[in-house]
């Protein structure tokens, strides 16, 4: 009985699959919760001008905001603090979209990741953003 049992099993898997069963493929395109394991770290801007103002972001599993400071004015916060998606546009390149700390804007913004350092705009273009460093 075994015996019978197992060889229509085994019947019926190799006829599917002579048939063409049907596969199911992976969208690597598709959005996924939270951001990227690869990007998740602290980063910091060098230092510019007189005031020596910089920017950190910290991408964390579900938020992404970062930190404009400038000397004698402190801090703000900006960008996506919750609710956080992402979407690997190429090898480097990832989107992610969320909510800012009011949870009334939709942000979505690209990083650019080359080694230990990142890019990232809320624009099309990289041009004219200062690298960040992971510390």
């Amino acid at each position: 009985m075994m015996n019978k049992l197992f060889r229509g099993s085994l019947a019926l898997a190799v006829g599917l699959t002579l048939m063409g069963g049907s596969s199911v493929y992976a969208n690597a395109a598709s959005w996924h919760r939270g951001t990227p394991a690869a990007l998740r770290s602290k980063y910091k801007s060098r230092p510019k001008g007189v005031h020596k103002n910089y920017v950190r972001l910290y991408i964390r599993k579900y938020s992404a905001p970062f930190y404009g400071f400038q000397n004698g004015l402190g801090s703000s916060m900006q960008g996506i603090a919750m609710y956080a998606s992402y979407e690997k546009l190429s090898p480097h390149l990832y989107k992610i979209n969320g909510m800012d700390k009011s949870n009334t804007v939709n942000q979505t913004m690209k990083v650019y990741k080359k080694g230990a350092k990142i890019k990232f705009t809320f624009f099309r273009s990289f041009k004219g953003q200062a690298w960040l460093y992971r510390y």
